[in-house]
């Protein structure tokens, strides 16, 4: 059924709008990326194979102006550019939201330290994802 809530937006979200290089992860683990070091670093083992390809990219910014004005979480998981995409996250959507997921990428304390910044309390830990929420 269709949710009209969902928007479906075919597109990597980068620093910027265009085309970008993306390594998709062939063997089913969910690991693909925009990241050359992500994708290094997983194709060391053998049960991984990449298709190295170009796909459509959109800044974060765009997507939150075009697509997500009216939200309250937002989970950030993208395989190596987590943190790179946290960061761009601008101050008036951080003030507006009220909840967050973020695979973290070891940087948790940099993360917290902002979002306390914002009124945000660290919830939790799900395995590599911090949860925090006002």
């Amino acid at each position: 059924a269709n949710e009209p809530r969902i928007k479906l937006i075919e597109a990597a979200i980068t620093d910027k709008n265009g085309k970008v290089e993306f390594y998709e992860e062939n063997s089913g683990y969910a690991v693909s990326s925009t990241d050359t070091k992500h994708a290094t670093k997983w194709a060391t083992d053998p049960n991984f194979s990449y298709t190295k390809t170009e796909v459509a990219c959109i800044s974060i910014e765009t997507l939150l102006i075009d697509h997500g004005i009216n939200v309250d979480f937002i989970n950030i998981d993208t395989e190596g550019t987590n943190y790179e995409l946290f960061c761009l996250l601008p101050d008036w959507f951080l003030h507006q939201i009220k909840m967050i997921c973020i695979e973290h990428d070891n940087q948790d304390k940099q993360i917290i330290a902002k979002l306390n910044n914002f009124g945000f309390k660290k919830i939790n830990y799900a395995g590599d994802n911090l949860l925090a929420s006002k």
